[in-house]
């Protein structure tokens, strides 16, 4: 037991030495540092590692916007030690099956659907033991114990038991409500269990059942057209992303659109390192750290930026911007579900939003919106126009005003997109309702297709030809209903 003040020591001391069964109780007090798990991987993970099983529990208070609420932590512990039928099911399934590593109940009803998600924590990985290995292999969607409580062996979990960490290296309080080493280790947890060779099981409240089919991380996304346009009728504005929510293109990889255009450049004789894929990108990237990431930058940035540093003279930078635009172009279908969507939305009177984080224009932008069939009157708000952007945050106070110049309300108004940061946690953190559909990269995990850790990372050419007409056809409707 951890506790972060000496005045309840006694208090622990005299409540669990009542229980009947208890052989040991070690209570220490230990810095407020590290939540959950900074005090179970400090104090006690050498301990942990000489029993067979070990539960983890803590005060959960909060769901995940913040508000104390008990439901979440009442939840969490009736599957996990109080319901004694459950109980023994997870003790049996345990000695029964020594492949079965870590066993959590399914998400408390109150999540958002997106909950089984990495969402801001996935970059932690590079700090956590076997961290390189589980990021080749894991998937942004991934069955954990959301909330971080769990049963475990200690063996699934060996090399985080056995890394010596500091209180240190976790964040002071107040912490955020994501995006740091403790939201990474809870997500952690399953996949390293599943590189230790062994099978995460979950209990579903909602089945009755144990089982180790992890599917139930898509179950909300079973979603018909039908109820699909049910979710907006009340709402008066309803804002889309655009690309992979409105549009997608023919082979799902946006760099397609920059290999094209790096192989018609060369077919004009125009000097260009030969990785030019590589080269534009790095080019975007530096501008936007010499801008210290502030606001947002254009295409035709990167390209007067190539322009002057290869030294062309033969074709200007807004004429080179124009060809990769003009590939990308070509490339455009609608999401016809979704284009419908938005017109029928509009012809009911919604007030409809188009916002996007994007290097092209407002202009070139528009020219998408029209060529997929957007026919109905909406407001574009582009972060290269605008100078914000969704996936920091700094559109929504700009949104906020937008609303209020517009006679509208937060309560009234939706985001809908496909990115779980920028178009539904972000949002949501800012006060703003919004609905998350999956990315095509999404479906295909959803689906089986093949790994989606190796789908996001196309690491040639034919790649691209091969499997991203496969993956945009996949997600031309976002959810898995018909």
């Amino acid at each position: 037991i951890a506790l972060t003040s000496k005045n309840f020591q006694k208090k622990a001391t005299k409540v669990f030495g009542k229980l009947r069964n208890c052989r040991r109780c070690d209570i220490r007090v230990v810095p407020n540092r590290g939540r959950n798990f900074g005090p179970l991987l400090i104090e006690f993970s050498e301990a942990l590692q000489d029993y067979d099983l070990f539960c983890h529990l803590h005060s959960k208070k909060s769901l995940y916007s913040g508000k104390e609420n008990t439901q979440w932590s009442s939840y969490l512990n009736e599957y996990l030690l109080k319901d004694k039928h459950v109980f023994a099911g997870i003790l049996n399934l345990f000695e029964k099956h020594g492949d079965l590593g870590i066993y959590y109940p399914t998400p408390f009803h109150n999540m958002p659907r997106w909950v089984n998600h990495w969402t801001a924590n996935f970059h932690f990985l590079n700090k956590l033991p076997e961290g390189e290995r589980i990021i080749s292999q894991t998937a942004p969607f991934i069955s954990y114990p959301v909330g971080g409580m769990f049963w475990a062996r200690p063996a699934a979990l060996k090399q985080l038991l056995a890394n010596e960490f500091r209180y240190e290296e976790f964040p002071k309080e107040p912490i955020a409500n994501d995006g740091t080493i403790v939201h990474a280790i809870e997500r952690y947890l399953t996949e390293l269990s599943r590189l230790n060779g062994f099978r995460p099981f979950v209990f579903s409240p909602e089945c009755g059942l144990f089982t180790t089919d992890t599917s139930y991380i898509f179950h909300e996304y079973k979603l018909p057209y039908s109820e699909l346009k049910n979710q907006f009728g009340s709402r008066e504005c309803i804002s889309f992303d655009l690309f992979d929510t409105l549009l997608k293109r023919t082979h799902y990889f946006p760099d397609y659109a920059k290999i094209k255009a790096g192989k018609y450049f060369n077919e004009k004789r125009i000097t260009l390192p030969e990785d030019f894929l590589g080269y534009r990108n790095e080019t975007e990237h530096r501008i936007r750290s010499e801008q210290k990431f502030q606001g947002d930058v254009s295409i035709l940035q990167v390209y007067e930026r190539i322009v002057a540093e290869q030294q062309i003279t033969t074709v200007s930078a807004a004429d080179m911007a124009h060809v990769e635009f003009e590939h990308d172009l070509q490339m455009i279908e609608p999401k016809d579900e979704m284009v419908d969507l938005a017109n029928e939305l509009a012809d009911m009177g919604k007030v409809i939003l188009v916002i996007t984080d994007s290097y092209y224009t407002r202009d070139q932008i528009e020219i998408m919106v029209k060529k997929i069939g957007l026919t109905s009157k909406v407001e574009l708000i582009v972060s290269s126009h605008v100078n914000l952007r969704k996936d920091n945050g700094t559109i929504w106070p700009y949104i906020d005003k937008l609303l209020s110049s517009k006679g509208l309300h937060k309560e009234k108004f939706v985001h809908i997109g496909d990115n779980v940061r920028s178009d539904a946690q972000i949002p949501l953190d800012a006060g703003f309702p919004s609905v998350h559909i999956l990315n095509p990269l999404d479906k295909a995990q959803a689906l089986g297709l093949k790994p989606a850790a190796e789908l996001g990372k196309p690491t040639s050419l034919n790649f691209v030809m091969k499997w991203g007409p496969i993956v945009s056809k996949l997600g031309r409707f976002p959810f898995l209903g018909g």
